[in-house]
């Protein structure tokens, strides 16, 4: 009897992981670490939000971004991209804190659907973390590994350009290292 108690406890444990593992979907993440004086981390990080961070702001720091225009609809904060290649993503502010915002893509014509993603500056101890981070699942008929490799090339492409663009601000930052996962 108690074999046959462990087997039915073994595989309810497998089914629960095997179900947890198809819920998490894709996720995607590149952060950029600078260096920064402790004392020094509020102002920084503060320049960096106002050079970067704004909800429209993206269409001057990405590389594939022509244009962004950010409107209200019902109540909801939406922005709508124009990509170089003539396509459009239309995304939904979800909430936004003083260094961060969620959203969500409503509509895009990249391989993913369930996409939420955020984009945020956070410090930890001498260090500033420029980080942005997306979860989603591969869109219908597309495979695991062209969403995962849309994502990561927006996200690779964006974070690179922000490094690039660093010089231009006046910082007292050293970029650390990049990271993806």
């Amino acid at each position: 009897m108690k074999h046959l108690q462990r087997a039915i406890l073994l595989l309810l444990l497998m089914g629960s992981a095997s179900s947890l593992a198809l819920a998490a979907g894709l996720s995607s993440m590149e952060t950029l670490q600078l260096k920064v004086g402790r004392q020094d981390i509020d102002q920084q990080s503060k320049i960096l939000w106002q050079r970067f961070g704004p909800f429209c702001e993206i269409a001057e720091w990405h590389p594939e971004v022509l244009s962004c225009t950010e409107g209200k609809e019902g109540g909801a904060t939406f922005r709508t991209l124009s990509l170089k290649d003539g396509s459009k993503i239309k995304e939904r502010l979800l909430s936004s804190t003083p260094l961060s915002y969620d959203y969500a893509i409503v509509d895009s014509l990249l391989p993913v659907k369930n996409y939420h993603a955020a984009f945020s500056i956070a410090s930890k101890g001498e260090e500033l973390d420029i980080i942005w981070s997306a979860s989603y699942d591969a869109a219908d008929g597309k495979s695991d590994s062209e969403a995962r490799a849309a994502i990561d090339g927006v996200l690779r492409e964006g974070m690179a350009s922000i490094s690039s663009k660093l010089s231009d601000l006046n910082l007292k930052i050293t970029p650390a290292r990049a990271s993806s996962q």
